[in-house]
């Protein structure tokens, strides 16, 4: 055999061979060239045609091949012979074709040598490229790189085998991007947590009542904010829709700020736990995502930010609807009062809904 570039490429075996029944058989045969680079290689062979036991003539055959030859990848550094060699146990290398020396393992990784390298329990890794791994939001998603026998019900990103993933294993209830994802038939719980969906009908009775006090809460408010913009400048001004405002702009405060992870301390953090939770107790009581079932393309998630992100001009629809069966049970007629109601009860529902947008937008982010 013969090569174009006899000074890179290097062959670990000899480069001569017999046929046997006119096959040759290229076992072993190992070529080594300049990382991330091609070459040509010529194979030739030459069959002596016989007559007798008398050589008549000599065929000859030539096959031209141009393999490509890898970069050095995660867990391989560039020798000055050019030749790609894997990081021992406990040492790391993330760059392509370095020659830089493997480093110690990264914090919160485990490096078994070469490209075995995997977050610890309770971190994920974006990519194998990644050289640090980050936190998970909670403490039973991540399962870390390594576990004891294969699992289809465990999701991992890029798996090196079926016991090992790079990225890290996510349990059984959670997938995506550092496991932050409800698999279907879960659903999200304080935004953080994965809880199996139920048929119970407990479950949906419990939904239904907190629909109806949510309505009865608007209802009630509606009307305040209503007798307070009738009242006249001598009157005095109803203090309970005052309290009402002050009330609800506090507590939205307190459940955005508690939504962006400023490392608060834990007493601030448990403040703001229990204090967010009456912000949106219908999210806390029971979830969303087990009435929007993930499709073939939509997750939960996104389905649920679809229809939070809606909810607005649904919500506003149904008001003029409502507003429209008052007056003509009633049989007002006045028009200037329709569009002052519906727009007070406009801004009163919006203005509740406005922390719920707010932090599944804030969550679209983080997630």
């Amino acid at each position: 055999m013969t090569w174009t570039d006899t000074t890179n490429l290097k062959a670990s075996t000899t480069t001569s061979f017999d046929s046997e029944d006119g096959v040759f058989t290229l076992d072993p045969l190992i070529f080594s060239y300049t990382p991330g680079s091609s070459t040509t290689i010529t194979l030739k062979s030459s069959v002596e045609i016989a007559s007798s036991d008398i050589i008549t003539d000599t065929e000859k055959f030539t096959l031209t091949i141009s393999p490509y030859f890898r970069h050095c990848g995660v867990g391989e550094r560039l020798t000055d012979a050019k030749e790609c060699a894997l990081c021992d146990s406990g040492t790391a290398l993330f760059e392509v074709d370095s020659t830089s020396q493997c480093s110690s393992c990264p914090d919160n990784m485990d490096c078994y040598g070469g490209s075995v390298i995997g977050p610890v329990e309770n971190y994920w890794r974006f990519s194998k490229w990644n050289d640090y791994a980050v936190a998970c939001v909670n403490d039973e998603a991540c399962l870390g790189n390594s576990i004891t026998e294969a699992n289809s019900n465990y999701y991992c990103k890029t798996e090196y085998n079926s016991t090992f993933c790079v990225t890290g294993w996510c349990s059984e209830k959670y997938t995506g991007n550092m496991c932050a994802t409800c698999k279907s038939g879960y659903a999200k719980s304080s935004d953080i947590y994965c809880v199996a969906c139920t048929n119970n009908p407990g479950y949906y009775i419990l939904a239904v009542v907190v629909i109806i006090a949510a309505i009865v809460f608007i209802v009630f408010t509606v009307r305040n904010a209503l007798k307070l913009k009738d009242f006249t400048k001598s009157d005095a001004k109803p203090k309970t829709s005052i309290l009402i405002k002050i009330f609800l702009n506090y507590v939205q405060l307190v459940s955005i700020v508690s939504s962006f992870d400023f490392e608060w301390p834990s007493q601030v953090s448990g403040l703001f736990s229990v204090q967010s939770k009456v912000s949106s107790s219908s999210a806390t009581v029971f979830s969303v995502d087990c009435f929007l079932p993930s499709s073939g393309t939509i997750r939960p998630f996104f389905s649920k930010l679809l229809f939070i992100s809606l909810s607005p001009l649904l919500l506003i629809v149904i008001v003029l609807v409502v507003w429209l069966i008052i007056f003509k049970v009633k049989k007002w007629s006045d028009r200037a009062r329709f569009k002052s109601n519906v727009t007070t009860t406009c801004v009163v529902i919006l203005f509740m809904l406005h922390t719920t947008l707010v932090q599944t937008s804030i969550l679209g982010f983080r997630f």
